[in-house]
């Protein structure tokens, strides 16, 4: 079970909060570190404009 703070941290809504705050090329290379990170960046409208 996850711990309060991993929850937290999990959160598509702030995982995307943050993405939005990097560079482009960091973005790039984000998506390759984790899966879900992928996920969010390919279903996140704001991320896809960004």
């Amino acid at each position: 079970m996850a711990t309060p703070r991993e929850q937290v941290l999990c959160l598509p809504e702030l995982v995307e909060d943050i993405l939005l705050q990097v560079h482009f090329y960091t973005l790039l290379f984000a998506q390759r570190v984790c899966k879900d990170w992928k996920q969010i960046m390919d279903q996140s409208p704001r991320i896809q404009k960004a």
